[in-house]
């Protein structure tokens, strides 16, 4: 077999002296490759194989042609350069992002074949993907690339899965239109108290105390009693805490709800008048009858809900679950400071919600596939919607840079772009 390297190495030397420099100083891992042979011999990296044997070139065809025909895209990982060469045909292509997410396996492919008309191309900005906040639009990454990708691109990684994962779940979703549409009509003429808007700026520069239904929750018991009965600021609850908070005698000013298959049994404080209840108009319409306090509507321009929005509708964030649109509430109110409990992304113990047995509320497969790095720097069991949940939040608190998120968890999952204070306010 031919080795390519030095040929396509002396195009990333005079085009990309910082990826020249970040591979000069890399220490090589050992990788688990094999080389396939085949009418275009291709490589098998932890069983997986980079790219068609027989027509790699139709393939990269068919991975193209679900990129739109925009003036940028973003490859999340080079393959073997076919996808790249194939989407440089394209006259309106201005520019074509590479980012390496497995260094390692980027040098290996220098080495395979000849790349030196794409690695040429003016069009093209090869970089980390390790140094990046967020991902770029529209883009392409490979499941096996995706699956490989090296340990210094974790938060990357959480961010393709997340945005991969939105795509499907938004075509199942759209299969409940029949159902729900009728419902979303009705829910929406049901607004008892004005809207939601009222309380925007009500607490300029303030504290709010943001609770999700993690098992974190225990753990955070004392400094949520403690933060209700000095008034510190309004509490924001999701629907699931509210047992847990009810058992405790700790009275939410907001609960959100945002399910449509949430149950009305499972919903604590329908009977205080003193409790707000801001919810999506999906949900189901005894929960919103039944409650006595104010009901205050929303809608989030996503999916089904996107249609029916007018001028006069409060928007809140929707990332697929409810501590999203939760968490703009408290940014909305003006807090400065939002300190979270129970928002975990994650199983800790083994345990799903604080206040619920396992499967109580929803059935949740606890043979987790997936981990991630939690606060204490160890890893803890999760699954794929809990990771989408997480990078949603992050994206969130990236865009108010100037409220500070404190997560309280001492045994959740690591949030980035918020303050870890293990339990304490600092």
């Amino acid at each position: 077999m031919t080795d390519f390297g030095n040929s396509n190495y002396e195009i990333i030397e005079s085009r990309h002296p910082i990826l020249r420099d970040y591979i000069g100083r890399h220490e090589a891992r050992s990788l688990d490759l094999t080389y396939v042979d085949g009418q275009h011999p291709s490589v098998q990296l932890n069983g997986m194989q980079l790219s068609s044997t027989y027509a790699p070139e139709l393939e990269a065809s068919q991975q193209a042609a679900t990129l739109p025909l925009t003036s940028e895209i973003t490859l999340y990982g080079s393959g073997l350069g076919f996808l790249p060469q194939e989407l440089l045909k394209r006259t309106d292509l201005e520019k074509l992002n590479i980012k390496i997410i497995n260094l390692d396996l980027f040098i290996v492919t220098l080495t395979f074949r000849d790349q030196r008309d794409w690695l040429s191309d003016h069009r093209v900005q090869i970089s980390l993907a390790r140094d990046d906040e967020d991902i770029l639009g529209p883009f392409f990454c490979s499941p096996t690339e995706l699956l490989t990708t090296e340990p210094e691109c974790c938060n990357i990684k959480e961010r393709l899965e997340s945005d991969i994962n939105q795509r499907f779940t938004s075509r199942a979703f759209a299969k409940l239109k029949p159902e729900l549409a009728e419902r979303i009509k009705t829910n929406l003429s049901i607004n008892a108290g004005g809207g939601l808007d009222q309380f925007f700026g009500s607490v300029p520069d303030g504290n709010v105390l943001l609770l999700g239904a993690g098992p974190s929750l225990t753990n955070n018991r004392g400094y949520i009693t403690r933060f209700s009965e000095k008034k510190s600021g309004p509490i924001i609850a999701v629907d699931a805490a509210t047992k847990f908070l009810y058992e405790n005698r700790v009275v939410p000013d907001f609960v959100v709800c945002i399910d449509h298959n949430y149950l009305l049994d499972k919903l604590f404080f329908c009977d205080n008048p003193d409790v707000a209840l801001v919810f999506s108009p999906q949900i189901r319409p005894e929960i919103i009858n039944a409650w006595k306090g104010g009901r205050f509507v929303f809608m989030s321009p996503t999916g089904l809900l996107e249609q029916y929005i007018t001028s006069e509708h409060v928007q809140l964030m929707s990332g697929g679950s409810v501590i999203h649109p939760a968490a703009e509430l408290a940014v909305k109110l003006g807090a400065k400071n939002v300190q979270m409990s129970g928002v975990d992304f994650a199983f800790p113990a083994g345990k799903t919600h604080a206040g619920w047995k396992n499967g109580e509320l929803y059935p949740v497969d606890l043979n987790a596939t997936k981990d991630v790095e939690d606060v204490n720097g160890l890893r803890v069991p999760t699954n794929r919607n809990m990771v989408v949940y997480k990078v949603e939040l992050e994206r969130l608190m990236g865009r108010n840079p100037g409220v500070t998120f404190h997560n309280l968890s001492p045994i959740g999952a690591k949030i980035r772009n918020c303050a870890q204070n293990g339990g304490t306010l600092a």
